[in-house]
């Protein structure tokens, strides 16, 4: 049987008939998505994946189907269609994250009152971490809680840190803020030394993403569009790792301006 880097090696041979710019365009459209959107290298360790794979290894691929007479028709631009291949992988990375750090360290007091958010447990986890010899640098916050977390800790918060704004403590640590995507969940804050995280991920041509785009074996009058990675993220130091409980449902952002303008008030 054949393996998955010759099924992707043997598509992209079958490309009679296909305009070659466009080709190219998807290659470089999808990559490029990808590349801008993929946090996994700010916050994990990457390692190399077994070579060959295991059967059971983790494996995300997108694969989609249309006409070649579409493909080629000069007035359909699939310029968008290519970068959401490239943003729904590293989306995915964003969920598997957040799958293994489920389950994973200590618990940090105080619990975040979603109702009405302080985060002195953030920082005392963070704290916590340096008195232990790790290096925290990452902190998930989730989606609900993100505005009343920047709008209270603005004054830590280096706006302009690429890809990730960072949260910089007053002992001087730097933290990449994490925030899920649409497509990720998270309930709790967590931080972590990204040193307790591996992310091991099989590279092809130095990229950890790999692409197709050629005729079906069965098909001659379609083209096909495969985008994948193969990749499994590890907790390696459960240690490195602290949880902050968040309880309740978030509020609105309107509902949080207004009990900020009443705290402040008050």
């Amino acid at each position: 049987m054949a393996t998955r880097t010759q099924q992707l090696a043997e598509l992209n041979e079958r490309t009679d008939g296909l305009d070659d710019d466009r080709i190219g365009a998807f290659k470089s459209e999808a990559r490029q998505a990808y590349d801008s959107s993929s946090i996994v290298d700010r916050v994990t360790t990457i390692t190399d994946a077994p070579d060959p794979l295991p059967d059971d290894y983790p494996l995300l691929s997108i694969a989609v189907s249309d006409s070649i007479r579409r493909f080629n028709d000069p007035t359909v631009h699939w310029d968008m269609f290519h970068r959401n291949f490239g943003r729904a992988i590293a989306f995915w990375e964003q969920r598997k994250l957040f799958e293994t750090l489920v389950g994973f360290g200590a618990t940090v007091e105080p619990t975040v009152t979603a109702a009405d958010p302080q985060f002195t447990s953030v920082m005392a986890a963070i704290s916590d971490l340096r008195a232990n010899g790790f290096n925290p640098d990452v902190v998930c916050v989730p989606a609900g809680l993100a505005f009343p977390f920047e709008l209270l800790l603005q004054e830590f918060i280096n706006w302009t840190d690429e890809p990730l704004k960072s949260l910089v403590t007053p002992a001087g640590s730097s933290l990449a803020m994490l925030i899920p995507s649409d497509e990720a969940t998270l309930a709790d804050f967590i931080v972590y030394d990204s040193q307790a995280i591996e992310w091991q991920v099989a590279h092809v041509d130095g990229s950890r993403l790999r692409l197709g785009i050629g005729t079906p074996p069965l098909s001659t009058l379609s083209v096909q569009w495969v985008v994948e990675t193969a990749a499994r993220a590890d907790v390696v130091d459960a240690d490195g790792i602290r949880r902050i409980t968040v309880e309740g449902e978030p509020l609105r952002i309107n509902q949080y301006v207004q009990l900020f303008e009443e705290n402040n008030n008050g």
